[in-house]
């Protein structure tokens, strides 16, 4: 539905709103899907930010909108064929994408320079 929409959501978390009233046009977001390597989990697409983050207002249009709290109109830059896991060691940091695990699961975060290469590595 996010790509039909072309949007993107971010739930409630605090870090996540205050990422996504950050964002501007040009910006680039990279796509992870939660579950684990075994659910096909990991890195799966990167998309580019087309316009400023708007307040939700149970208006996303996709099941249990008022989860949402904005939506980021977004371009599709490059969908993965198979996602790209990583592993998390004692529950930490990514080998290979260097981003803690929660912060992952909790929404839109901004990255270091370091982990933004080793996203923008991996569709090359």
């Amino acid at each position: 539905m996010c790509k039909a929409e072309k949007l993107l959501g971010t739930k409630s978390s605090p870090s996540a709103q205050s990422t996504a009233q950050g964002l501007r046009p040009g910006d680039v977001v990279y796509i992870w899907k939660s579950g684990g390597a075994r659910k096909g989990g990991g890195l799966i697409a990167k998309v580019m930010v087309t316009g400023r983050a708007i307040p939700a207002r149970a208006r996303a249009p996709w099941p249990n909108p008022k989860e949402y709290s904005w939506l980021i109109p977004v371009e599709i830059m490059h969908e993965l064929e198979r996602s790209i896991p990583d592993s998390f060691p004692g529950n930490r940091r990514g080998v290979r994408f260097l981003v803690q695990n929660t912060d992952l699961q909790k929404g839109l975060r901004e990255l270091t320079p370091e982990s933004a290469a080793a996203f923008e590595d991996a569709f090359y």
